[in-house]
């Protein structure tokens, strides 16, 4: 039943040290081996303007939010591709003047890098924070921006991860107008995060 395994793997991720254990007690299984290679790498798919319910545990692991941007007829894209907690701690992955920006702030401390290349009609876009704390951004697979900060999130974020946009109040991660809604085409949003 595919609820059933939904409902195994939301409490196997739920409460992943008591499941590790008793997962070390038990035998071999299909399902055992598939909970726990989605334990050590989490897959979240976002759509264009959609907010996970729950935030994402981020803390002690290596993110990567990537997407799929083209241009609309004439139009350069602009805006939030993906946007994790608050202007005290969070990040911000955005397109603003043809750069692409990954804004990441840990303890009201604001990191930020952005493209210098001229970027294709159509790529796909991925910023990266890696547990120890290097920062950058890939265009169709190739590094394109980095920096290195002390250490990765060690905290939770709050509010969760949302796509396409930001929270549009005062909290914003980043320092754009309002939501800054994405416009143009924006497909195939995806967090990962790897232990």
């Amino acid at each position: 039943d595919d609820w059933l395994t939904k409902s195994i793997f939301a409490a196997a991720t739920q409460h992943e040290g008591h499941f590790l254990k008793a997962a070390e007690k038990g035998g071999k299984s299909g399902l055992l081996d598939r909970l726990k290679s989605a334990l050590s790498v989490e897959k979240y798919e976002l759509g264009r303007r959609s907010t996970l319910q729950f935030s994402p545990k981020v803390e002690g692991k290596e993110l990567i939010l990537s997407a799929q941007i083209s241009e609309r007829g004439e139009e350069k894209p602009f805006g939030v591709i993906g946007a994790h907690g608050d202007k005290d701690n969070g990040y911000s992955f955005y397109l603003e003047n043809g750069k692409l920006n990954f804004l990441v702030i840990q303890n009201g401390i604001k990191n930020l890098i952005s493209t210098s290349i001229s970027l294709p009609d159509s790529f796909l876009a991925s910023a990266k924070l890696g547990k120890n704390g290097l920062m950058s951004i890939l265009v169709d697979g190739l590094n394109v921006a980095e920096k290195k900060l002390p250490a990765g999130f060690t905290a939770s974020l709050s509010p969760s991860i949302r796509a396409g946009r930001d929270l549009g109040l005062g909290n914003n991660v980043g320092d754009y107008e309002g939501e800054y809604t994405f416009e143009g085409n924006l497909q195939q949003i995806v967090l990962e995060l790897k232990k």
